[in-house]
């Protein structure tokens, strides 16, 4: 039997170092997507020293659609399989910043350039036997909106974050119809607050914010273990197009039940990114 191979992005720090070294933990090919090659090369290194499954390191900047494509040109080229895709590389921007293609930076990395890595290794997750993909959302996105005006190019801080965080889940649940077919499933994950270097910004908020928040967070090794057990549990445990967190699956919530914002942003989305 052939090894099971999976793509963790941002990979070398916080919860997407731990989701990794959970997966080699669990005898999986790990190959970390990372915009911060030499930090990336560090974190597979000692991975390398603790694990037998081989551990791999590929460029990607979420930041850049130039780069999710050729990233995704390099993976198939090298690898031509993939049975697991965890999105975790996220940005929190607290003030406004844009992308390479001009998209606010949370709504930019989070969102749209998360969809477009999905939609670029579809083909191979649909090629691979019981294939998941995973994104790490937060519960920001229970309170997000999208600012229908200009919905990729919106407010920055915890606004636009919630945005963009809200704006994955709605993802999930496209992508989880679009592939109902398919031997995929398609999940999100509340990991929980988590003491990482996400939470990081020079405005005046962010510094009075960024004690507490931490000072109440949990551990990173803690915050990946919902992500692990979505992305390791037996088919039966787990419904393709739900989001879950440490208690089981969030049901209920009137953003996530907007059909019809899901379906305007999706519309949105497609006219963007798609072409």
């Amino acid at each position: 039997m052939s090894e099971r191979i999976a793509v963790v992005t941002g990979g070398n720090t916080g919860i997407g170092y731990e989701i990794a070294r959970g997966l080699a933990l669990n005898q999986m090919r790990v190959v970390l997507a990372c915009r911060d090659l030499s930090k990336a090369q560090n974190a597979a290194a000692t991975l390398r020293s603790e694990y037998e499954p081989p551990i791999d390191v590929l460029h990607l900047d979420l930041a850049s659609f130039r780069s999710i494509r050729a990233f995704a040109e390099e993976y198939a080229e090298r690898f031509g399989r993939l049975h697991l895709l965890i999105n975790n590389a996220g940005v929190f921007s607290d003030r406004r910043a844009y992308t390479k293609d001009g998209f606010e930076q949370n709504m930019g990395v989070n969102y749209l350039g998360t969809y477009l890595l999905s939609r670029c290794l579809f083909p191979l997750l649909s090629a691979s036997k019981g294939a998941r993909m995973v994104t790490v959302s937060s519960r920001a996105g229970l309170y997000g909106r999208i600012d229908w005006r200009q919905p990729f190019c919106g407010p920055a801080g915890f606004r636009g974050y919630a945005a963009s965080k809200l704006a994955q889940i709605w993802m999930t649940m496209d992508f989880a119809e679009e592939m109902s077919g398919q031997d995929i499933r398609i999940n999100g994950v509340f990991p929980g607050r988590a003491a990482t270097n996400i939470w990081r910004g020079d405005s005046f908020m962010m510094k009075l914010m960024r004690p507490l928040m931490l000072r109440f967070s949990q551990s990173p090794v803690a915050c990946a273990q919902v992500a692990l057990r979505v992305a390791l549990a037996p088919d039966a445990e787990i419904k393709s197009g739900m989001t879950y967190n440490a208690k089981g699956p969030i049901t209920g919530n009137k953003r996530l039940d907007d059909i019809m914002g899901r379906k305007r942003l999706l519309c949105l989305t497609k006219s963007f990114v798609d072409g």
